[in-house]
């Protein structure tokens, strides 16, 4: 921001002196009280439904509405669709019931057909509009959590025009914001999750990051307006040793430009450390592991893992990068997948100005055969990047992210071994069928951990169970495939971004079996000579038994048609 005035300066340090005392009071949950449902403004800011569950706080909010004896009269259409929300509260029957209230409503304000409504009815309904957007966002319905982030937002407008600096605003915005990334969820639809209950506290600490870089963007933004456009400064005059490697090049009569002199080697401040001159990298480069010094010592010609580890406890691993034009990269890509084109482009989009390779936290969602997994894989390669796959089919405990080092099937993480491995702190992890993960929670589930390592604060600071500290996974690229959406959790759907891969159609098939037959020819360890590209004939044939899907059905089509040559050549 622009230089302030002692005065701006004594209010804000005042504003964040009261924050300080009042910390709690920003930060903290906000529990339903006493079995009394929290208002809907309350919820708006990011208060918890009644028992965590929008099920229960329908049914209790619903009551003094529709009981027995109830003030309210309410239009009969009206209290049987009420009465209907609360015994079976489900996302159809919340949006039949808030369009019926603000029917109801409507129909009151101009007397439709002598209906009269109490003022205190018509306020009733009014509020429960408002809730019933916030229970279908709570559902997870995308186009209520937008809806809810506007209503957010319009009422953080409303409150911080106040000169205090007040929690409830600070509530409503990171509220709004929480609500504008779960408006990005794929819709509610036939696949979807079933409704699981997940506190709301946890759904706001997530977005509490996306809060802090929000304001980090806006303030540098505004103070680089604020102070203007640079002036030109004249150019300086080169300094001696300038002058005189000037001379020495205009000396170089041969033609041959000399060496320059080595430059001095500079530490690292990207985190204040410092380091020894043998662990200085120059370029992009990550701590992953401080010390392993708490960790007790194996005896000697003991095969003692922890060992490996301290190879790079307390230096810095590489941030491995392409050295490839993205245009090529994306040529690459589509090349092998022209299905794929928008996006491959959506995804290299995200690299433009990075000195380092790194992805996301990605779900590719497809039928079976539409090139999810080999499109990830490839994806990781192109980009340089060490590439692992691990089927996660049937998986169900959470020793995918390490195991006690009191267990006898003790190991670390399988991103920190993938680091050991590679020797980069930038690996990526291919994690293939998500959602035929086992459901079992005996051991912990891989599902709740991978929910850890896809947030950037939690994955920046990941306590391996192996070696009992923290371990920085932010770097790690991890694209995770799914057939669908069912059965995985939200919390872990809310730090994914979630990409829809299409199935090829049949005008993609020459390219497509160019790049398969390429594949089958490296298979079997063929050439052009021996293999030559696909006639018209064949592409002829193949089209008529191949109308589009799944790519294993055209290789298997394709392996079929090499293997008929062969059968060819032999009997002529």
């Amino acid at each position: 921001m622009p230089k302030m005035s002692d005065h701006q300066a004594r209010a804000r340090a005042q504003a964040v002196l009261s924050v300080r005392l009042a910390r709690d009071s920003f930060i903290s949950k906000t529990p339903a009280r006493g079995g009394i449902p929290n208002t809907s403004r309350e919820l708006l800011a990011g208060a918890e439904f009644l028992g965590e569950d929008v099920r229960i706080d329908v049914a209790a909010y619903l009551f003094p509405l529709v009981k027995t004896g109830s003030k309210h009269r309410l239009p009969p259409r009206l209290y049987a669709t009420l009465r209907r929300l609360q015994d079976d509260p489900t996302l159809a029957n919340l949006r039949v019931a808030r369009r019926s209230c603000a029917l109801a409503v409507s129909r009151a304000d101009f007397h439709w057909e002598g209906e009269e409504m109490l003022g205190e009815t018509r306020m009733e309904l009014d509020d429960l509009v408002m809730r019933c957007w916030i229970w279908e966002a709570g559902f997870g319905c995308p186009g209520a959590a937008a809806h809810c982030a506007g209503l957010a937002f319009d009422a953080y407008r409303m409150t911080s025009s106040t000169p205090s600096v007040s929690a409830l605003p600070f509530r409503l915005l990171r509220s709004a914001i929480e609500y504008l990334i779960a408006s990005r969820m794929p819709p509610v639809g036939a696949d979807a999750a079933p409704y699981v209950p997940e506190a709301r506290n946890d759904q706001l600490l997530h977005a509490y990051g996306d809060v802090r870089d929000l304001a980090y963007f806006l303030g540098v933004v505004v103070q680089g307006i604020a102070e203007g456009p640079v002036k030109e400064e004249p150019e300086a005059a080169p300094e001696d040793d300038d002058l005189s490697a000037l001379a020495d090049l205009a000396e170089d009569r041969s033609g041959i430009v000399r060496d320059p002199a080595p430059a001095k080697p500079t530490r690292p401040v990207e985190d204040g450390r410092t380091y020894s001159a043998g662990d200085i990298l120059f370029g992009p480069s990550r701590m992953v592991l401080a010390s392993t010094e708490h960790l007790p010592k194996g005896k000697k010609g003991d095969n003692n893992p922890v060992d490996e580890a301290r190879k790079i406890a307390g230096k810095r691993l590489p941030l491995v990068g392409t050295h490839r034009d993205l245009p090529e990269i994306q040529a690459e890509l589509d090349a092998e997948f022209v299905h794929l084109g928008e996006i491959t482009g959506r995804i290299l989009s995200g690299l433009v100005g990075r000195d380092w390779s790194y992805v996301p936290p990605t779900l590719f969602v497809g039928p079976p055969g539409a090139a999810k997994t080999r499109y990830a894989r490839r994806l990781g390669e192109v980009l340089g990047l060490p590439v692992s796959v691990h089927s996660l089919g049937g998986s169900s405990d959470a020793s995918f992210m390490g195991t006690s080092r009191q267990w006898s099937t003790a190991r670390f993480s399988v991103p920190f071994q993938e680091m050991l491995k590679s020797g980069v702190a930038n690996p990526a992890l291919v994690l293939d069928e998500v959602d035929k993960a086992g459901r079992s929670h005996h051991n912990g589930s891989i599902l709740d951990v991978l929910v850890n390592v896809t947030g950037g604060e939690t994955a920046a600071r990941y306590s391996d169970p192996y070696l009992e500290c923290a371990t920085d996974l932010s770097a790690v690229t991890f694209l995770l495939t799914a057939n669908g959406l069912g059965g995985l959790p939200k919390p872990l759907l809310d730090r994914l971004r979630v990409i829809e891969i299409p199935t090829p159609g049949p005008e993609h098939l020459i390219p497509l079996a160019t790049s398969i037959l390429d594949d089958v020819r490296a298979d079997r360890g063929l050439d052009e000579i021996w293999c030559p590209p696909l006639e018209e004939w064949e592409t002829d044939a193949l089209a008529e038994h191949w109308p589009g899907g799944s790519l294993r059905v055209l290789r298997r089509l394709i392996e079929a048609v090499v293997d008929a040559r062969s059968h060819s050549a032999r009997r002529q």
